[in-house]
């Protein structure tokens, strides 16, 4: 048995370069222009996070009323969200017998969460 390595040569073939391919180096960037990209990065996500804190907030109006005077957390307001679903849609199956609306199964029902 042969237990040297041989190299193989194949045809060179640019379809199978590996990377993507480069282009001209950005420019480097002083600590003004770093620190101003930055700034606007936070600003960017601050917006962002308000937009998703407004939405959470309407979805909460929309729930049923759970008896606490506490603001749901966004994994509360999700979780009841998903259930008040299933409700509605368990409720349509049962009463509706035009009644054709699917709903995704949760097999994982350590997320269950009720008031």
């Amino acid at each position: 048995m042969n237990t040297s390595f041989q190299k193989l040569s194949l045809p060179f073939d640019s379809s199978h370069r590996r990377g993507k391919k480069r282009g001209p180096r950005p420019k480097k960037l002083t600590k003004d222009e770093k620190r101003q990209k930055r700034i606007d990065a936070n600003d960017r996500e601050r917006q962002r996070m308000g937009k998703l804190n407004i939405a959470f907030d309407n979805l909460r109006h929309l729930l049923p009323k759970h008896g606490n005077d506490r603001e749901l957390s966004k994994f509360e307001t999700i979780q009841i969200a998903k259930n008040y679903i299933r409700s509605l849609h368990q409720l349509l199956a049962q009463t509706d017998p035009n009644y054709s609306g699917s709903i995704c199964s949760d097999d994982d029902s350590s997320f269950e969460f009720s008031f």
